[in-house]
């Protein structure tokens, strides 16, 4: 019997790897005895991961032979000779290629260009460097806005009433009925009102398809419907691995919550998404302890430790896109206050919007400036590990969310760590020895 892989990696270092996990997984289970690759590029593109999952197919009893380069692995003597060059050029393509596809989308954003996916509602424009909204799509959108500011629906009511109505959003390519998350996320994102970006975010970018009074009462339903924004953001943000959690086998995201058991005290848990294989959940307390053990293992140069050092000990980080909002509240706050002072508008009316948008104001917060570090911080970052015992959990969020690009939950209970891309030479620096994971990724936690 014959059994055929396929795989790809994107520009950008993108994997889909679930064949290549499944070609390893069989070959643990003794389903073929020689794979065969076309060329040595096609087979990993770092130099850790060719090498252990070479050695892991030897152990397994599995032949790789290599077609281009004609070399089977391992009955020629000579093939760590043979293909060693050929591993170490697809390791220096790689890295080449992803750097030079983020730098041309770095151009691209800088010229005022959209990059990243198209939001549902929206599409591309006919040269392919902006998004404008999407005449038949745009208006589901709108709608779900139009219909949360109304204040009668919540994110799980409004999902069934948008699939009642049979609208469905476009996830991953395909067509997907609403959750409450999805509707949370559609109801999150500015898009809507010509704002675009994450880290860097640009007005007017595109047409808006709500007005911004529109976008603030859903703001305000959703601050007040949790308490307050700040109590939102705890909420959304107590979890430390839930913007990163991936399930290894299918690629579904994981999700925290809390568990609520009578007979012992609430716990932090990762859970599937109710897609996919559904494989469970995990103890985020447990895992936070196990990434602190493995953190403990690093061996840092001294540059990264001085890096590091005035990472975890400077504040939270100048915000671009709450600097933004700020902005605009600001604005609308100067605009109500005259149109009082000119009689347009009523003291009621007026009282009402300054409360309004005074509160969604102070739930901003403000930035601090960075700091000097301090001796307690460099003692700490002697190890990773050992500050990651002692600083806060928003610290370790923002080390997690800073350093991880994702972290790939698997069903025999390890988890794959895929650095990012500015970190990864530290990582492989500080690891070495370890067992490399699957895809790119330089390092495995496995637990």
């Amino acid at each position: 019997m014959s059994l055929f892989y396929e795989d790809h990696v994107t520009g950008t270092n993108a994997l889909i790897r679930s064949d290549f996990q499944r070609m390893v997984a069989d070959a643990r289970t003794r389903q073929f005895d020689v794979l065969l690759v076309a060329r040595v590029d096609r087979f990993a593109r770092n130099e850790r991961d060719s090498w252990n999952y070479l050695h892991a197919l030897i152990e397994a009893g599995v032949a790789v032979h290599f077609c281009e380069e004609d070399v089977l692995v391992p009955n020629d003597d000579d093939w760590q000779d043979r293909i060693g060059e050929s591993i170490n050029s697809a390791a220096a393509y790689s890295r080449r290629l992803s750097r030079n596809v983020r730098k041309g989308l770095e151009r691209k954003w800088a010229s005022g260009g959209h990059i990243g996916p198209v939001p549902w509602g929206y599409r591309r424009t006919a040269d392919k460097r902006l998004i404008e909204p999407d005449p038949e799509t745009a208006p589901q959108r709108a709608l779900c806005f139009e219909l949360y500011s109304t204040g009668r629906y919540t994110y799980a009511t409004l999902a069934a009433e948008l699939n009642g109505r049979g609208v469905r959003i476009l996830s991953k390519g395909v067509l997907r009925p609403f959750t409450k998350f999805t509707v949370k996320d559609v109801l999150d994102n500015p898009v809507v009102i010509g704002t675009i970006g994450e880290r860097e975010q640009r007005q007017n970018a595109v047409a808006p398809i709500v007005t911004m009074d529109t976008w603030w009462r859903v703001r305000e339903i959703v601050a007040h419907r949790y308490g307050a924004d700040e109590k939102v953001t705890q909420r959304r943000h107590r979890y430390l691995f839930a913007s990163v959690a991936r399930c290894a086998e299918c690629g579904e995201r994981f999700w925290g919550r809390l568990s609520h058991q009578r007979s012992q005290r609430p716990y932090r848990q990762l859970y599937h998404a109710p897609r996919g294989c559904r494989q469970g959940s995990r103890n985020e307390e447990r895992l936070t302890t196990q990434i602190g053990a493995w953190l403990a293992t690093w061996s840092l140069p001294a540059d990264a430790r001085v890096r590091i050092v005035q990472y975890l000990n400077a504040p939270h980080p100048i915000d671009t896109g709450r600097a933004v909002r700020r902005q605009q509240i600001e604005a609308e706050m100067e605009r109500v206050r005259n149109l009082y002072r000119w009689g347009d508008l009523a003291e009621d009316e007026y009282l009402g919007d300054r409360r309004r948008l005074a509160r969604a104001l102070d739930a901003l917060g403000t930035d601090q400036p960075a700091k000097e570090p301090s001796e307690d911080a460099l003692r700490l970052a002697t190890t990773i590990g050992r500050a990651w015992e002692h600083v806060s959990d928003d610290t370790r969020r923002e080390f997690i969310e800073e350093w991880v690009a994702e972290l790939r939950i698997r069903k025999d209970g390890g988890v794959d760590v895929l650095p990012r891309e500015p970190y990864r030479e530290i990582v492989y620096a500080s690891q070495m020895g370890t067992v490399g994971c699957a895809g790119l990724e330089p390092a495995t936690l496995r637990m």
